[in-house]
């Protein structure tokens, strides 16, 4: 639960107005960056990645947002995995594209 929501159900308790902290629950959930709060790594990727495509009236454009999020630049993925040898690029992308996959259907 967000610090926002314990805040405005101690206001509740001490005005006793019932049912502000349901209904300011229910709009938090019907909000589009809610999903961004959800615990869990994962969830917070894949619930990103979903509004970054729902964004994008394109299908061409959706498969770039994903071929991009899965095969990133060379130098970021250096300093993502920390990889030490250039050599080892290729197997990271396949551990990246495994992990991608993982997160999406998790």
């Amino acid at each position: 639960m967000c610090r926002c929501v314990e805040c405005f159900e101690r206001l509740v308790c001490d005005t006793h107005s019932d049912g502000l902290t349901d209904t300011l629950q229910q709009g938090a959930e019907n909000e589009a960056s809610f999903a961004l709060l959800t615990p869990g790594r994962a969830s917070r990727i894949r619930n990103t990645l979903l509004m970054d495509l729902q964004q994008i009236s394109s299908w061409r454009e959706r498969g770039r947002l994903l071929l991009q999020r899965l095969f990133p630049p060379a130098d970021y993925m250096r300093w993502r995995y920390r990889v030490k040898h250039r050599w080892l690029l290729p197997f990271y992308y396949i551990y990246r594209l495994g992990q991608g996959v993982r997160l999406l259907f998790m």
